[in-house]
């Protein structure tokens, strides 16, 4: 990558400078992280904390203090000195820092559950009311989704600015016998795209057929799940205008690109949290808040089959895969009083 180069000023006199949302949500990818917990408490307080990256602000004020140091050393205290650092204040305080993505794939892990909701999606129903078992048959069904994801351009991060980028979010669940599922999905950003993206998705449930017993409402389901999920993305970054924060006519001596005015600065100035100096570059870990609507459904074989007679006194809830097995249902069914 070509470095955008500066010089040491010697001044001749002081400038003058200044959510889509579906009723189900559907992610393609889920892990059963097996283990019990509330969504809203447990993630609530999930995400990247604002003291791990760096905003413009601190960008622009360590930038500020690298340039004093470096254009003033050996010059000693006195009127020159003070309006030279006062020069590269002004300057500074005039430029707005641009980015160039250094990763092309952004991963989040952790978010914050704003809020979180379950539901069942039913699939198909029979009311048998009568003296002999029926057979509810329900047909194979697809059920399309859309989910949305929306970052901010406060600080100006335009992801994808450079290059095509994806950004992969892992969002909890509570799925089948209270363990915590992450659902992950991906969304896409281009240099012409704006801040938010949506990905649709598919799910296919296959024809199914069981036996209602006589008096029986029949039906089956599925769980769904609805989050409303935000945080904080750290992304790594590059600058591309430290070239831009004074004109070329006034750097008359050596250059000095980013990099190098960190290296002959980092022994006097600390790095701020989240900036990184590495062999080559200068990495800036940028604070990108998001929020979005995400949802789970689940997957074909936890179907659930529910029955309830039709007194309303009897009621039976039990998985699909555990019904079709003569012998578990049969037991079931018995202990009920079906």
């Amino acid at each position: 990558m070509k470095k955008s180069n500066m010089k040491r000023i010697i001044p001749t006199a002081v400038l003058s400078t200044a959510i889509l949302l579906s009723p189900v949500q559907v992610f393609a990818s889920e892990q059963y992280a097996g283990q019990k917990a509330s969504i809203t408490t447990a993630q609530k307080n999930a995400g990247m904390k604002s003291s791990d990256v760096v905003n413009k602000e601190v960008i622009k004020r360590d930038i500020a203090e690298r340039l004093k140091n470096y254009v003033t050393e050996g010059i000693p205290e006195g009127d020159l000195r003070s309006k030279m650092r006062n020069q590269m204040d002004r300057l500074v305080n005039n430029w707005t820092p641009q980015y160039e993505n250094t990763v092309n794939n952004i991963s989040v892990d952790n978010v914050n559950i704003d809020s979180y909701k379950d539901d069942n999606l039913e699939l198909g129903s029979l009311r048998n009311g009568g003296s002999t078992p029926q057979t509810l048959k329900i047909p194979g069904t697809t059920k399309k989704t859309t989910s949305s994801f929306t970052y901010s351009n406060q600080e100006g991060v335009k992801i994808g600015g450079g290059a095509d980028a994806k950004v992969s979010v892992g969002v909890p669940f509570i799925g089948e016998g209270g363990a915590t599922v992450k659902s992950s999905f991906e969304f896409s950003f281009t240099h012409t795209s704006s801040n938010t993206d949506t990905t649709e998705t598919t799910v296919t449930y296959p024809e199914q057929t069981i036996s209602c017993p006589a008096k029986t409402l029949c039906s089956m389901s599925i769980k769904t799940s609805q989050a409303n999920f935000s945080g904080i993305m750290g992304v790594d970054q590059k600058l591309a205008n430290f070239d831009k924060i004074a004109d070329r006519k006034l750097f008359l001596r050596y250059p000095l690109n980013l990099h190098e005015l960190y290296e002959r600065t980092s022994s006097k100035i600390p790095l701020p949290a989240g900036v990184t100096l590495n062999d080559n570059d200068v990495i800036f870990k940028t604070g990108v808040p998001f929020n979005g609507v995400a949802g789970h459904l689940t997957a074909a074989e936890y179907t659930e089959v529910k029955l309830e007679s039709m007194d309303g006194k009897k009621k039976v809830v039990m998985p699909l895969r555990l019904y079709q097995i003569p012998q578990k249902r049969a037991e079931v069914l018995k202990q009920k009083g079906f």
